[in-house]
């Protein structure tokens, strides 16, 4: 013994070196047994026989597991899948005296029965823990099987329902105890659900004079005779926006798509620098259908002015050319309504709204409870109102006959209302918020009477559309999964997935836009689908 040495103190032993300094017999037969294998390993795989290799391969495996140590427990990258062996599972190598968890992907050491309190807290595996375990997972699947079984039970009697609903229907229908719109209502809330992809279209801007070309569908607005749609997208490398008219037509079904109608952009296009924050059609006449509102403010700084824009896109002679530019100075400009009754626009603007004349150029400042005009709706002619959703929770009834500039109504959201509705016989008015609430009042009572549940918003100035004959209204969320909800009941008929899910909720060019018809297209060549327009796709699906 060396004559240095401390009292206490005794030499450290390396791993597989014993007290004189010599390596063991038994580890060194290991050590030597592993190099051959590692050196030879590539080699010898295609030469040895395949029930010799899995002999080998589960001898080293044993080998690993033995000289683990005492701290060192196997993996699930050093098991063997063996699928002749009944030992074997398609997870793990059962190994005596080990357990497998799939979660984890780990082995833990089974102990025997443990009481010690101070190792309560730690996880440790006992044979107890292990039955339970299976028994609880086999009851897992009994239970995912016959919830499975129910379901299909449902839907085959839902289908049988909904057949002999529709056969009573039309018997009743020949005797003259309901119209055809009632039958119209219930085939489109009955076939909400057979939606399915039957083709889609991607948007080739190459042919346009811009440099850039599409990336993101922003919003899609269809006109009054459903043959037309204002877009504005997203270009690549560079902040500028565009929005262009796409016309809509009728198509024949081929065998590469089964769509009904297909959609082609029109050179009627404007782009700008500036963020456009809403825009919506503008005829000036009952022809025109060209026309279209914008309003825009800069992106990062309010040095650029806040601005409202009519222009008639179809214009080719200088003589037709509308531009009419409307200066808001440094205030931001959050949604813009066009009124085709009397030629006047508003403009929800920063703690106010503003009412102006398009053809004398004259502005009214409407009092707002100093509070952001989100989304406005205007009424009909003979009442000339004025309804607005403010940052504040308030939707806020103007009436434009009146020589003041203070609302005479209001009805109250718990956050800001981010699109408002009116229906057609404007009795009732379908108001959302940024918490993902659509409500639909009576204007009469001022109360609600009908909420619509399942909408996800986090923030975002999302809309909502209602079809023609007012049967449905549909969102697409912040979730990216579009909701079909029935009007009268509130019932949510149908979820649609977008075919891009976001990786987070605040990615607005994967939140897709969606309109739905029964009458897409000019003339007698119509056709009905729901057209969805998600990066510069633009996609059809049908219910038939």
């Amino acid at each position: 013994m060396p004559s240095n040495r401390k009292k206490g103190k005794y030499p450290v032993v390396k791993s597989g070196v014993n007290k004189f300094g010599k390596t063991s017999e038994r580890k060194r037969h290991f050590e030597q047994k592993a190099d051959n294998h590692n050196r030879n390993s590539a080699s010898s795989t295609k030469q040895l026989p395949r029930e010799k290799w899995k002999r080998k391969k589960e001898w080293n495996t044993k080998l690993q597991v033995e000289h683990a140590g005492p701290s060192r427990y196997p993996t699930a990258s050093t098991s063997v899948k063996n699928g002749n062996d009944e030992s074997t599972n398609s997870d793990g190598l059962e190994i005596p005296g080990f357990h497998y968890d799939k979660e984890k992907k780990k082995y833990f050491r089974i102990l025997p029965g443990h009481s010690n309190p101070r190792d309560r807290c730690n996880k440790v595996i006992t044979d107890e823990l292990v039955r339970a375990k299976r028994l609880e997972e086999k009851q897992h699947e009994k239970d995912a099987l016959k919830l499975e079984q129910c379901v299909n039970r449902q839907a085959h009697s839902k289908n049988l329902n909904t057949s002999k609903n529709v056969v009573r229907i039309v018997n009743k229908m020949k005797l003259g105890q309901i119209c055809s719109e009632q039958l119209y209502r219930h085939t489109l809330n009955s076939g909400l659900s057979a939606l399915k992809l039957c083709g889609k279209q991607t948007i080739n801007g190459s042919h346009s004079t811009f440099a850039y070309n599409i990336e993101s569908m922003y919003k899609m607005v269809p006109n009054s005779n459903q043959d037309r749609i204002l877009g504005l997208w997203t270009l690549r490398d560079s902040m500028a926006q565009r929005i262009q008219i796409l016309e809509v037509s009728s198509a024949i079904k081929t065998a590469e798509s089964d769509a009904p109608c297909k959609v082609s952009l029109t050179d009627s296009a404007v782009q700008t620098g500036a963020k456009i924050t809403h825009m919506c059609w503008a005829p000036m006449s009952d022809a025109d259908d060209s026309s279209i509102l914008y309003t825009s403010m800069g992106h990062i700084t309010f040095d650029y002015p806040s601005l409202a824009m009519v222009r008639n896109l179809a214009s080719t002679r200088v003589d037709d050319f509308l531009c009419m530019e409307f200066n808001l100075g440094s205030k931001a400009a959050w949604t813009c309504a066009w009124n085709k009754y009397s030629v006047q626009f508003s403009v929800g603007s920063e703690k106010c709204a503003l009412l102006i004349d398009a053809q004398t150029r004259k502005l009214w400042e409407l009092y707002t409870n100093k509070s952001d005009a989100l989304s406005q709706a205007f009424s009909k002619w003979p009442d000339r109102l004025l309804y607005s959703g403010t940052r504040g929770g308030h939707v806020l009834c103007h009436d434009l006959r009146s020589s003041s500039t203070r609302y005479v109504s209001s009805l109250r959201h718990q956050l800001g209302v981010c699109c408002v509705r009116l229906m057609q016989d404007e009795n009732y008015l379908i108001a959302s918020d940024f918490q993902g609430k659509i409500k639909r009042w009576d204007l009469r009572k001022r109360k609600v009477v009908q909420e619509y549940g399942g909408h996800v918003n986090e923030y975002l100035q999302l809309p909502f559309e209602v079809d023609e004959t007012e049967t449905i209204l549909y969102a697409a969320g912040s979730d990216c999964i579009t909701r079909f909800w029935n009007i009268q009941d509130g019932r949510l008929l149908h979820s649609l997935p977008a075919p891009y899910k976001a990786d987070s909720y605040y990615i607005r060019g994967l939140i897709p836009c969606v309109a739905y018809s029964d009458n897409w297209g000019k003339g007698d060549m119509t056709s009905s689908a729901l057209l969805m327009g998600i990066k510069d796709e633009m996609r059809f699906y049908t219910m038939y």
